[in-house]
Parts: C-alpha cells; structure tokens; sequence
C-alpha cells in the first residue's frame, strides 16, 4: 500500500491506524449538523499546515459565505496564499463559478485537472458531490463518471473527500463500492446526553475500529473525545 497521509482530526488517526491512504478516494456521509463540512475542511486545513496544497469544491455555499461559517482557522491567509483554493456553484463577485445543474461530472473532470496540475493540488473536498449526481436518474452511467472522476484524481495523487447527503444516499448504496474508505457523521442520543459521532464504515487495505466515536466541534475545529466505545440509549 501507499504512505499514509494524515487527516489532522485530533483521535481520528489513531483509529485509522494511521491516517488515510494517500493518493484514495473517501466518503463522508451524514446528517444535517453532523459536521461533514469542518470535518473536510479541516482535512485541507491540516494538509496546508504541512506544505499540502488543498481544493475545495462546494456546491452548497459561496466562498464568502464558507469563510464565515468556519471559524476556526483563518481560511482567508490559506486561501490568499494560495494554499487553500476553494471555488463554488454560487456566483459572487470574483469566484469562479460553476453551475452544478447544468454542469455534469464530465465537466467537473476538466476543472479539478486544470486546478490540480496548474496548483500543485494534493488534497481535494467535494462539498458535496450530490448536487453533480442528482443529475443521473441512471446509475450506471453515474457510477462509470464517478469511477472516471476518482480515477484521474488518483492518476494525479490527490487524496480525497468526497461528501454524500445521508438522505440521498446511504452508507450500503453503490457509493461503498467506489470509494476506499466510508465514514459516517451523526448525532445520537445517549442516556444523557445528545452526542455527535464518528464510524469508520468501511477501510480498504487497513485494520480500523468500526465503533461509534463521540466527537465535538471545539474551537480549533474537531476532536474525538472518546477512544472506547459508547451505546446509544
């Protein structure tokens, strides 16, 4: 297997008995509020601490707008340093702007290659990917464009994060079966309290825990604060 690259989440590495596979594909699939877009941006975050270079593709938010909803690092130096290059669906006023529903993977492909080769990109977040697959009533050809998509993006050795809405699909959909790795977002009630967590689903090539793994969103962004294994109530 490949070297390991760190995902810079506090415990999460440890339970991936050391970090993701550079150069792979990932999941992250969740809930509203589960903390799918900090866990993500953190990833590229930490990634450009290290010399990393990262690329953020959302198709929820502006830029502006993903500025202010992250707190936690000051995403304005990364970016204009070029170290974190984010672009968006929502036009603003000197983004580059893609309009996801009438743009298909296929046209995605073209713009993360430009970046990635033009930047020296080596860390990449789709936030989120489904408003590209929405667009395929068929699965088989959105299955061949994702597997196109994670094809090149590895050809280029780019580790990287793809987001799923838990509503659209879930963690058993054909999703599993073209990433490298799985890992579930949530918030469940305990017995005493409401408490977010990690899961690893799935991990090709690696021993992982599978167990629910409470985390919380601190102001230096996310950490597993719970290394044994916690029941629901």
């Amino acid at each position: 297997m490949s070297e390991r690259v760190r995902s810079g989440i506090s415990g999460l590495d440890e339970i991936l008995d050391g970090g993701f596979f550079a150069g792979q594909t990932y999941g992250v699939t969740g809930g509203p509020g589960s903390g799918k877009s900090i866990f993500s941006m953190e990833f590229l975050v930490k990634g450009a601490q290290i010399g990393e270079k990262g690329l953020y593709i959302s198709s929820e938010v502006s830029v502006d707008k993903l500025i202010k909803q992250m707190p936690f690092w000051d995403l304005k130096e990364y970016i204009d340093k070029g170290d974190i290059v984010p672009f968006s669906t929502r036009p603003q006023p000197d983004e580059i702007v893609v309009e996801s529903e009438k743009f298909d993977l296929g046209g995605l492909i073209y713009l993360v290659k430009h970046y990635v080769k033009n930047k020296g990109i080596k860390r990449v977040v789709f936030d989120s990917i489904t408003a590209f697959v929405q667009q395929y009533e068929n699965k088989k050809p959105l299955r061949r464009e994702l597997n196109n998509l994670i094809g090149i993006l590895e050809s280029l050795g780019c580790t990287t994060i793809l987001i799923f809405e838990n509503q659209v699909f879930e963690p058993t959909d054909f999703m599993e079966f073209v990433v490298d790795g799985v890992l579930e977002l949530g918030i469940i009630e305990t017995r005493e309290d409401v408490v977010r967590y990690i899961q690893v689903k799935k991990m090709r090539g690696t021993s992982h825990d599978m167990n629910k793994r409470a985390i919380e969103i601190q102001e230096n962004g996310i950490i597993v604060t719970n290394l044994k294994p916690f029941l629901s109530g």
